[in-house]
């Protein structure tokens, strides 16, 4: 007597659906302050950049700082240790806790304009 052969079904594989990726990463932004910071002496603020600075434009507009009741901006800029901007103020801008950009055009990014933050606080 032939007996056949016995058929049994693998089990049935599952594939898990496939994943839709996310939202992409956005690159960090560009052609903006990244931070400030008080030093290395009590008249200047050390100014960190995203983006390649090809120059300050008016120094004046490039950055303010309130002091007491003044409203205070830079009298010189210096970009020789770039992506660090040493601004230097008239007087000592220690006390000062907040910044602001009055002219975004003064800051000259080979990218394009500036882009925000335009304001923020010193850390």
């Amino acid at each position: 007597m032939q007996t056949n052969p016995v058929f049994i079904p693998a089990a049935r594989r599952r594939h898990a659906k496939p994943r839709l990726a996310g939202p992409a990463p956005q690159p960090p932004a560009s052609e903006n302050i990244a931070s400030v910071v008080h030093g290395p002496s009590p008249e200047i603020l050390t100014v960190t950049v995203n983006g390649f600075l090809l120059a300050i434009g008016e120094v004046q507009g490039a950055l303010a700082v309130v002091v007491g009741e003044d409203t205070l901006n830079p009298i010189n800029a210096d970009t020789s240790e770039m992506p660090t901007v040493y601004l230097t103020f008239a007087q000592d801008v220690s006390s000062a806790d907040a910044w602001s950009v009055p002219d975004p055009a003064a800051w000259e990014f080979a990218g394009g304009p500036m882009n925000p933050p335009l304001s923020g606080t010193i850390e």
